[in-house]
């Protein structure tokens, strides 16, 4: 029996969630929020992208709390470990990684592609490029066991 629904787009912030539900094979309706948006804004007025709706009336948003739930309902605590870590800093700092990689390196990259694809002036593109560079520098500074380059 389905545990819910997960709402989420076939975007970037939707695609993890996504994939962790096809991964873990988790019984879980997936819906795009596009296929029928009133009734996603009347359970979402917010429109937060993702969102999961539990049989139960349980609602959930936002990118890592879903990816957080979703390894939970696996109930593996090896898998859990592997990917959450084992020590408090080591959750931690996974946690800091996906929430930095959420509100500034995912914004970063979606800027730098959204100015290629509205073939914006070489200014504006150099702009976003160069704050993608700098944001991906930060990311490095951070982890630098995480080398892009």
């Amino acid at each position: 029996m389905t545990v819910g629904t997960l709402y989420a787009w076939t975007n970037a912030r939707g695609m993890l969630p996504r994939g962790l539900v096809e991964w873990l094979k988790i019984d879980m309706d997936v819906a795009n929020p596009s296929d029928n948006v009133e009734e996603f804004k009347k359970l979402f007025p917010l429109g937060k992208n993702p969102a999961f709706l539990g049989k139960d009336g349980f609602e959930l948003t936002e990118v890592i709390a879903i990816v957080y739930y979703l390894v939970s309902l696996k109930g593996d605590a090896e898998l859990e470990k592997s990917l959450y870590g084992e020590t408090l800093e080591e959750r931690s700092q996974v946690l800091r990684l996906l929430s930095f990689t959420n509100s500034e390196l995912a914004p970063s990259v979606a800027a730098l592609v959204m100015a290629a694809r509205t073939n914006a002036s070489a200014e504006t593109y150099n702009g976003k490029l160069s704050q993608c560079l700098a944001t991906f520098g930060l990311f490095e500074s951070i982890y630098p066991s995480m080398n892009f380059w």
